[in-house]
């Protein structure tokens, strides 16, 4: 049906015969009413508990009759309740406007609704309940991450594994020591997350069109009623904010950035070349032309999923940098945060998975160490332990003794104590007295990994201790999310309790 056709409806919603003489083109309800709404659709629930809340406030100042009141509750907790079909209509306009089109064949109070208020209010509302409850979920996703991180680098404190820089051996380290690197970023995600959702629960309701209504209203009740921390202090910034959609994306990026930084490195230790681990056949996708490949699909996904927020990161900030009170101020994040925060969830819970699966192959770890000279910069801070020289000084011995064993094809086990005084003698100009019996502690794994016990290093009680840190930072984060859920929940069903009491239903 075209907008015309729809024009006995659309007259009354879209306040057609009055400022305006004709009902919006068949072109205009295709592309930016279309467009519009698809981007407000998910906020339809969110936005019954504004309009609750409104007309609660509205009874209970005084400013309807009580059986006003009652009956077009009685029609939101309907359209709330029911499960009614919630397809929406672009001829009708944007989201409020296909509710005000539903609600007018319920009841004829609908026109209380929009009392003091824009329908960017109501929207904006819906807006901000959606994204806290959407932020909640991926605080939760974070917290289920990290303690999986957590238990696998507890598992794993002392399976030794390469430390790779520039995609080349560097030193030895343990799994458990490599993996606790991610959480700890992951935690900060969590920080960052919490400092934002103070932010974001402050209530935007009952700011007139953005400086406040003459019709008087009482800001703090319907705060309280959707469950909100407190007001948005200001009216105008309330309705038109550009940087919470901007930092909630940039907090996104950050997730996903430190969640593909993860699966790019296991996509690579994944390879035939490094053979240091192998992903579970569930998180595989099979070649449909090459029987032995075995792709790392989930990892690949998780790259792509940072990519696409890098750029719905840029739009969000672009579609922020207009002139305020403009309208695209907004479509953008409608549209975009919120698919966007699922996206990360899901993301985020992915990866938990995929670290649930992982074999690691530590005889191929030791053996890429064996292999490498990964153990150089042990044998020269051993050297300085020594008081044989400084490390400058050990550096150069060192150096020169790993490219006179590599270009004969030997590895740093097979040097002797002879070989590396004769370069000390060529480069210092005099000995290091290095003993037999000093030289195998100075380039075995396990000592060197044990070795590490500054704090944050990879010795295995230190990990432990790192565990254990993440391990309590992550329980008060659990304790945060499920208080402020709950708070939430208990808002919710009073409020819905208060406008069934007042409709007559109990």
């Amino acid at each position: 049906m075209t907008a015309r056709e729809l024009f006995p409806v659309v007259r009354g919603v879209l306040e057609i015969g009055h400022r305006l003489t004709e009902a919006p083109s068949d072109l205009l309800v295709q592309t930016a009413f279309a467009h519009d709404l698809a981007a407000q659709t998910g906020f339809q629930e969110a936005i019954g508990l504004a309009d609750i809340a409104h007309t609660l406030m509205l009874a209970r100042l005084g400013r309807m009759r009580p059986e006003t009141a009652a009956e077009l509750l009685g029609a939101l907790l309907d359209l709330q309740e029911t499960g009614e079909p919630r397809e929406l209509d672009p001829a009708l306009g944007d989201v409020v406007t296909n509710r005000e089109a539903r609600l007018a064949g319920k009841t004829g109070a609908v026109g209380h609704l929009g009392a003091g208020r824009a329908r960017r209010e109501a929207i904006t509302t819906g807006f901000v309940l959606v994204l806290r409850k959407n932020v909640l979920r991926l605080a939760e996703a974070l917290c289920a991450m990290i303690a999986q991180m957590a238990e696998l680098s507890a598992a794993h404190r002392s399976t030794v594994f390469p430390e790779y820089t520039y995609l080349q051996t560097a030193q030895p380290t343990t799994f458990g020591h490599y993996l606790s690197g991610f959480a700890f970023p992951a935690e900060r995600d969590l920080q960052r997350l919490r400092a934002f959702y103070v932010r974001l629960n402050r209530c935007p309701a009952g700011c007139g069109s953005s400086n406040g209504s003459r019709l008087s209203q009482d800001r703090q009740m319907l705060a309280d009623l959707l469950g909100f921390d407190g007001m948005a202090e200001h009216a105008r910034d309330a309705m038109w904010q550009a940087d919470l959609p901007i930092e909630l994306a940039s907090c996104l990026v950050m997730i996903a950035v430190n969640v593909s930084r993860l699966a790019e490195d296991l996509m690579v230790f994944a390879t035939h070349e490094f053979a240091l681990l192998e992903l579970a056949d569930r998180h595989c996708r099979a070649s449909k032309i090459m029987p032995q490949k075995k792709n790392p699909f989930a990892l690949s996904y998780l790259r792509s999923l940072a990519n696409h927020l890098l750029g719905v990161q840029t739009a969000i900030a672009a579609s922020g940098r207009t002139p305020s009170g403009q309208m695209d101020n907004r479509i953008e994040s409608y549209r975009e945060l919120p698919a966007a925060i699922e996206r990360v969830t899901a993301g985020v819970a992915l990866m938990t998975e995929i670290l649930g699966g992982l074999q690691l192959n530590e005889i191929n770890c030791r053996a890429t160490l064996a292999a490498s000279f990964a153990l150089a910069t042990d044998l020269a801070e051993g050297l300085v332990e020594l008081g044989a020289a400084d490390f400058r000084e050990a550096h150069r011995v060192t150096a020169r003794l790993v490219r006179t064993l590599s270009s004969s094809g030997r590895r740093l086990d097979e040097a002797d104590t002879r070989l590396i005084e004769d370069i000390a003698m060529a480069e210092l100009g005099r000995p290091v007295n290095l003993r037999d019996e000093m030289l195998p502690a100075l380039t075995d794994v396990d000592a060197a990994i044990r070795a590490r016990t500054t704090i944050g290093g990879a010795a295995p009680e230190r990990v432990l201790e790192a565990v254990a840190a993440l391990r309590d930072r992550v329980a008060g984060h659990e304790n945060w999310t499920r208080g402020a859920e709950s708070r939430i929940d208990a808002a919710e069903a009073g409020l819905l309790a208060a406008a069934r009491k007042l409709a007559g239903g109990g």
